[in-house]
């Protein structure tokens, strides 16, 4: 068994300052914290702060700082809010102590407005615009396809066929696209983008659909919302809202939600990439590998899944992601990185479950402890490592595995 150890710990308003390298646990948020003698390091990942504190465009390292900065970490950023500026903490600590760098400027000057020219041919890398029935006059006037609420689809589909062979771009405006089928990107080096969280594709049928489906190669999905709308229209099964059939695609920046799997690889050596994605209210997984491998799974947050939130993957990178209120956290297969991840209240089974060997589980926040385990590595998964995880609950190990450095709460 494990070592026990007991932190300190308390809700997140009363943790008091701590010691030099004294740990220190929040009840209520469930972060980790280390004390610096003059303050609390949070350690749970890259904090990002906003202000107008900061300023000024000097790009010399560590030349910025300011009296008010909290206790701070190298990797931390902080955005004037004012004029764009972004600058990324160089030097830890508070205070004047904390220097910062200059990184750039997210806003620009912006010009007069000119005079609008004539319409020229479509390019190679053409961009189509889609506009939503909802979508305001100006949006619908500035599109190439205007959607009329009814099976929207169509008039997707017919811009992503309209794209040039070597492909482009959809840009769907804001609005609520309602669909009855498949949004099917079958040309290569297509990206279908949204206007963030305000671009909503909604199944409005009770036939259980496969929402977007990806059958060509490097497509890339970002900046918009999947509602498989279960709440509204039943389903059957586990439908999905991305499958993925296509080699090398990115799904990124998109919230994903109300139906069956999130997203679904059914692709051997897909090459996918998924990250910063909000996935969540799902009957079945989060993310579904189907024993499928060469995938990056990243800083995603998974929640809310009546069963796994990532399952059945192998060969592949799984860092940095948030997984709560889930059956299980990460169903792993075999040689997979399972690094920097936090599950926590999970339903009845584990954070972590090695169904395979040569797996490589280190520094995660396993605080989800199904039948009292917080990882467990089942007899089949050899020659696997699990160091220096946080864990709520014992390790159930099978053989041939190196365990060793891991940390229970108490």
């Amino acid at each position: 068994m494990a070592n026990r150890i007991q932190i300190r710990r308390g809700t997140k308003a009363k943790i008091p300052t701590a010691a030099v390298g004294e740990p220190l646990y929040t009840t209520d948020t469930h972060e980790l914290f280390v004390g610096t003698g003059s303050g609390n390091v949070n350690m749970s990942g890259t904090k990002q702060y906003l202000g107008t504190a900061l300023s000024g465009t000097t790009t010399t390292t560590n030349y910025h700082s300011y009296s008010s900065c909290p206790t701070v970490k190298v990797g931390d950023t902080y955005l004037n809010t004012s004029n764009g500026n972004l600058y990324e903490c160089t030097t830890a600590g508070s205070g004047s102590n904390a220097k910062w760098t200059y990184r750039g400027c997210f806003k620009g000057v912006k010009g007069d407005t000119g005079a609008k020219g004539d319409t020229g041919e479509r390019g190679a890398n053409a961009t189509l615009v889609v506009a939503a029935s909802n979508s305001s006059a100006k949006s619908k006037a500035a599109a190439d396809y205007v959607c009329d609420g009814t099976a929207d689809q169509t008039e997707i589909n017919n811009a992503i066929s309209a794209l040039p062979s070597t492909g482009g771009k959809v840009l769907l405006l804001e609005g609520t696209y309602n669909i009855s089928g498949s949004i099917t990107l079958n040309k290569a080096n297509v990206t279908l983008e949204g206007m963030g969280r305000s671009t909503i594709i909604r199944r409005s049928t009770s036939s259980s659909i496969t929402i977007m489906s990806i059958t060509a190669s490097n497509v890339i999905i970002q900046n918009l919302k999947v509602d498989g709308n279960k709440s509204s229209y039943s389903i059957s099964g586990y439908p999905t809202c991305v499958a993925i059939n296509g080699s090398s695609p990115t799904v990124t920046n998109c919230e994903i939600c109300g139906y069956g799997f999130g997203i679904a690889i059914n692709i051997a050596e897909s090459e996918t990439l998924i990250t910063n994605n909000h996935i969540h209210d799902l009957t079945g997984n989060g993310i579904q590998g189907s024993n499928y491998g060469k995938i990056i799974i990243s800083d995603n947050i998974i929640q809310k899944c009546d069963s796994r939130g990532i399952s059945d993957i192998k060969e592949s990178s799984i860092t940095g992601n948030y997984i709560s209120n889930t059956l299980s956290g990460i169903n792993a297969k075999n040689n997979n990185i399972i690094t920097g991840n936090y599950c926590v209240d999970g339903a009845s089974e584990e954070s972590v479950v090695l169904d395979g060997a040569q797996n490589l589980v280190i520094g995660n926040m396993c605080l989800s402890t199904g039948s009292g385990y917080a990882i467990t590595v089942k007899n089949s998964a050899k020659d696997c490592v699990v160091v220096g995880n946080i864990l709520g609950g014992d390790i159930l190990s099978g053989s041939n595995d190196l365990i060793q450095d891991n940390n229970r709460l108490v």
